[in-house]
């Protein structure tokens, strides 16, 4: 008797980058339109084409190894009994990055007890909503 040997299921459906913060790139996915002929081990990810998960159960990836402001690409494949399946076409972010500088930085009126300072927007203002100013006096926040 000759059986028909197992196939690997088709790539997973549906990639997304949901999250890129400064401190994270989130992708998310859903399972293959074919599953194969087998039932799903687990989802393969890479990163700049190295594995950076082999077998995981998640149908997301969280990368919290980022830098910010540098660009990332992303694959997901899937595995069943009959091995690894397609990868998915590549998924590219950027991590978030922040502002920069406040622009027309100056003393607006100082006097022996007071120093009143001014400044404008960042020229930049990052990939975030813009939280709050740190100001320094003799390089001490």
């Amino acid at each position: 008797m000759t059986g028909q040997a197992g196939y690997v299921p088709t790539a997973p459906t549906n990639p997304s980058v949901t999250e890129s913060t400064t401190l994270n790139i989130k992708t998310e996915w859903d399972l293959p339109a074919d599953m194969g002929t087998g039932t799903l081990q687990g989802y393969q990810i890479k990163r700049d084409n190295v594995v950076v998960v082999n077998a995981t159960m998640n149908d997301y990836y969280d990368d919290t190894n980022v830098l910010p402001g540098i660009s990332y690409d992303y694959a997901i494949a899937t595995w069943n009994e009959a091995g690894l399946g397609a990868f998915t076409s590549t998924l590219t972010d950027t991590a978030g990055y922040p502002p920069t500088a406040p622009t027309s930085a100056s003393i607006t009126d100082a006097t022996v007890n007071n120093i009143r300072t001014a400044w404008s927007l960042p020229s930049d203002m990052g990939t975030g909503n813009l939280l709050r100013y740190q100001v320094k006096k003799d390089n001490v926040v």
